[in-house]
């Protein structure tokens, strides 16, 4: 198992590094171990990619997958090939990045019902798995805790895995603890089959004036292994099932980031 972190929290360490470039922040001793990184799409819509992969191959790290949201209704109301186009635009970017694994988060932004969410991405999805091959990239789906999401449960994930062969799945820890679907590693059994993503977000219950706050619980990012959740346990399970993939750590914070993500990746070297 490979060990990456979040892109987007690099970005954070350059600034308070006061870096000029990535290449400045990656240099740095406490990411020794840090393998790999997942990307965001938005990324690049304000920074270069060309610049962006050559400081990353110049480290040694590779693009673990590239992330983005899609916010169907929107995209689908602009003209009939709008949605064939973004999908394009973001598995090109992907193939120019490296990675192999796209992680399309559907979203909606007008009032949608739950059924029709469903059809709808589910249509998104099978239009994604038919085009991704042409870029030498795999579809992902990602379970998502957005109080309107119909990607939050182990059952929800199953309904489109189900229903779209070729898909598969990213297991997100933290996810399944804010939405409050079911525990996170019987969520890593149930569906560690179709696994080939894992994001170890951790989670630190916070009960006054919470930082951060998703279906009524506050909660906060901890250091990866030093939360609530059984990362140990979902380890152990991803190892024992031959996973050979990245272990992603999801530590969305400003708060000494470089610090929790050296602890991070030192938590995790003595899991795998």
């Amino acid at each position: 198992m490979k060990i990456g972190t979040f892109m987007h929290q690099l970005f954070v360490m350059q600034d308070q590094l006061g870096c000029e470039t990535l290449s400045g922040v990656l240099a740095r001793p406490e990411l020794a171990g840090l393998q790999c990184v997942d990307a965001d799409s938005r990324h690049f819509e304000v920074r270069p990619i060309g610049k962006i992969k050559q400081q990353l191959d110049d480290a040694g790290i590779a693009v673990s997958s590239m992330y983005c949201d899609i916010k169907l209704d929107a995209v689908k109301a602009k003209t009939p090939t709008a949605l064939a186009d973004e999908i394009d635009t973001h598995l090109e970017r992907c193939a120019n990045l490296g990675t192999n694994i796209f992680m399309p988060v559907p979203l909606f932004n007008g009032e949608v019902s739950r059924e029709d969410k469903q059809a709808q991405i589910l249509d998104f999805l099978h239009m994604t798995v038919e085009r991704s091959p042409q870029y030498g990239v795999t579809t992902v789906l990602e379970n998502f805790s957005r109080q309107d999401s119909t990607i939050a449960s182990i059952d929800d994930m199953k309904f489109y895995l189900d229903r779209v062969p070729e898909l598969q799945y990213v297991l997100d820890t933290g996810s399944f603890w804010i939405s409050q679907s079911c525990n996170p590693y019987d969520a890593c059994v149930a569906l560690l089959d179709r696994t080939i993503h894992v994001h170890l977000k951790d989670i630190i219950p916070v009960e006054v004036d919470p930082p951060k706050q998703m279906y009524g619980r506050g909660f906060d990012h901890a250091v990866t292994g030093e939360g609530i959740l059984p990362i140990r346990d979902i380890i152990a399970e991803l190892d024992n099932a031959g996973y050979d993939g990245t272990l992603s750590i999801e530590l969305i914070t400003s708060n000494e980031p470089l610090l929790k993500t050296q602890k991070s990746i030192h938590n995790l070297q003595q899991l795998i």
